[in-house]
């Protein structure tokens, strides 16, 4: 799903570059300036939304943006920045192939050393999840001369994992000493490193840090829960090592409401029974056979309750007890039953789901929280599993990933409305533009400036000042000359005071024109130019309009092929993603189905031990009636005695 993921990303990125503002920054800044363990300042918006999103732990959403802004070239400053955060979020995502090869084309490249130093511990922890672990620690110890500051707990909790793997324990002293004392992370390290240390058999050295995890202060719910499973494997420790009494003293510290709690009970009653204590040990087991008879230390404690009852000679107590027992057996055998069936139908998936209000795609994945299942006594194990929760991380990384991709599909409609949009302006635009052009084509513009410059040249040549009159000149040029041809039409019956007047006038206008013939004919040369270059822009303007109108419907087609083909990819990722998320359903479904299926022959055992401890007891009382003497009174037996079946030796 996550290729998949990438290639709707890169069929998107058309889509999503003409909505992102490319911002080109002057200078790229030195490498000083690029160390990630120092504060620096967000150059690219793209990186700082980047780091938005990996703060608020959204890392797919981080993922997706980053392949995004890398693919739109949206950090031209802070690429390789995000390539290093992509390469550790394909480690945390399962992805060591894809992160390797990201890892080793940045080492392969010249960056700053302190850039260098981020990708070698990522790359340190992709060895240590794939087994390598001298790898792991020969990169972190000779390729990391100076820790960045930000990665100083992922890098001396790295540490002291890989040295724990290779046996050294000594070392993973010296390495936890550089993690904050008493912090989750640190207490989480120095309990694995303690149960490493029993189970390689430095059983002194693992109790002692043990010990030191039981002092802790009470917490919130995680300190707490590591501090009870301190207590724990030291029990289970001491009881191994046959010292109950040590043993019962720490199991008298456990919670009686913490998750561990039912163990604790159960191993403190085993510490009294071994050191012959059961009145010690009956009050634990009472406690915890009032739980939930689904878990399975309260089972094993319904059966070895009454054996204690037994042993300190209430009969009666413990037969009521090996049958309440068995009444319990019975009853989650049942229960079982039922339960096969809930999972099998896929009722009891979806009660365990209960499908979360997510706002967003982007959003985190929820926290598990079992308690919501009626089944949880039952499978409180299992859901602490590795297995398990892997299996349910993968189911909501696949339900958020089907989210994503139903967000892209309401997105696709308001793409094909603003596709549409512009196919209309381009179906309505064109034929206007075209029959403009025509409008040109017919105007003759061109021609028609030719001639205006043809008539000015003849002008000049011939000395003709009148076409240089302005509009107003050339009205009175116009009305002198209509003067002039009424007169002489009248000839001698105009008077010669009026002819003189009218050669007055004559010579004035032409005096007037003729006086600045020269700036008139550069004006209008001038005018005559910048139509010329009107005229060519005008040209410029009209190739460009037929281009357009060609090229523009060449390319809504393109993109509608593209939202054709954005659509189908969609859908098939989709029906992929139902495909794979049933197929994740499944695998959870046959996780719970094989626990059951585990359980089922120990509560066949255990219901078998109860009915032969009922049998071994009502025997018991027999032979004890038979070896009784008779009590007989004057009138012979008693009438009220019951009859007991005598039996052959």
């Amino acid at each position: 799903m996550m290729t998949a993921s990438r290639l709707l990303t890169e069929r998107v990125s058309f889509f999503l570059s003409c909505l992102i503002l490319v911002l080109t920054l002057a200078s790229v800044a030195g490498a000083s300036d690029r160390r990630l363990d120092r504060p620096h300042a967000v150059q690219d918006p793209a990186y700082g939304q980047i780091l938005y999103e990996y703060y608020q732990q959204r890392y797919f959403a981080a993922m997706t943006t980053t392949h995004v802004a890398l693919d739109s070239g949206a950090l031209p400053t802070q690429r390789d920045r995000a390539r290093v955060m992509l390469g550790a979020l394909y480690v945390a995502y399962g992805m060591p192939d894809d992160a390797q090869a990201l890892f080793e084309t940045l080492l392969a490249e010249a960056v700053d050393p302190q850039l260098a130093a981020r990708v070698w511990i990522h790359l340190a922890d992709l060895h240590y999840r794939q087994q390598r672990y001298s790898d792991a620690l020969a990169l972190l110890d000779q390729r990391v001369p100076e820790v960045p500051a930000d990665l100083a707990d992922q890098y001396h909790a790295l540490r002291v994992r890989v040295l724990m793997r290779l046996g050294r324990f000594e070392d993973t002293v010296e390495a936890l000493a550089h993690l904050v004392e008493g912090s989750r992370l640190s207490a989480y390290l120095k309990y694995n490193v303690a149960v490493s240390r029993i189970n390689a058999g430095q059983g002194d050295q693992g109790t002692a840090l043990l010990r030191e995890l039981t002092a802790l202060q009470p917490g919130d719910a995680e300190v707490n829960a590591i501090r009870d499973k301190s207590l724990l494997a030291l029990g289970v420790h001491y009881l191994r090592q046959g010292q109950p009494e040590q043993a019962g003293y720490y199991m008298s510290f456990a919670r009686l409401d913490g998750p561990h709690s039912d163990l604790s009970l159960l191993l403190h009653a085993r510490a009294a029974l071994a050191l012959e204590q059961p009145q010690r040990a009956v009050g634990s087991l009472q406690q915890l056979t009032r739980r939930s008879a689904q878990r399975e230390a309260v089972q094993e404690a319904a059966l070895l309750l009454p054996h204690l009852h037994d042993q300190l000679g209430n009969h009666a107590a413990a037969l009521q007890g090996y049958r309440d027992a068995v009444a319990a057996y019975t009853a989650q055998y049942q229960y079982l039953d039922e339960l096969t069936e809930a999972i099998r139908s896929g009722a009891w998936f979806a009660e365990l789901v209960s499908e979360p209000q997510w706002s967003t795609a982007m959003d985190p994945l929820p926290d598990f929280m079992p308690n919501r299942s009626d089944s949880f006594p039952t499978f409180q194990t299992l859901f602490a599993s590795d297995a398990f929760h892997t299996a349910w991380q993968n189911y909501h990384e696949l339900t958020r990933q089907r989210r994503l991709l139903g967000s892209w599909q309401q997105a696709l409609p308001a793409l094909e409305t603003l596709l549409a949009a512009h196919q209309r302006k381009h179906q309505e635009q064109v034929p206007e533009a075209l029959a403009l052009i025509a409008e040109l084509d017919a105007a003759d513009l061109e021609g028609r400036l030719a001639e205006l410059f043809a008539r000015m040249d003849a002008a000049i040549a011939a000395d003709d000042w009148q076409v240089f009159a302005s509009a107003d000149e050339q009205r009175l040029l116009d009305a002198v000359a209509h003067a002039r041809r009424l007169v002489d039409k009248w000839g001698d019956r105009v008077r010669p005071a009026s002819r003189e007047r009218l050669a007055f006038y004559e010579g004035l206008l032409a005096w007037d024109l003729q006086q600045d013939i020269v700036p008139r004919q550069w004006q209008q040369r001038k005018a005559l130019d910048e139509a010329r270059a009107l005229l060519t822009d005008t040209d410029t303007l009209r190739d460009n309009l037929l281009r357009a109108s060609r090229a523009d419907g060449s390319r809504v087609r393109a993109y509608r092929r593209e939202m054709d083909r954005l659509a189908e990819d969609i859908r098939s990722l989709d029906r992929r993603g139902a495909d794979l998320l049933a197929r994740q359903q499944m695998a959870i479904e046959a996780l719970a189905l094989a626990w059951i299926a585990e359980s089922r022959p120990r509560l066949r055992v255990m219901t078998a031990a109860a009915w032969e401890a009922i049998g071994d007891l009502q025997e018991r009382a027999v032979r004890q009636d038979m070896a009784a003497p008779s009590s007989l009174s004057p009138e012979g037996p008693a009438n009220n005695a019951p009859h007991r079946p005598g039996r052959s030796e």
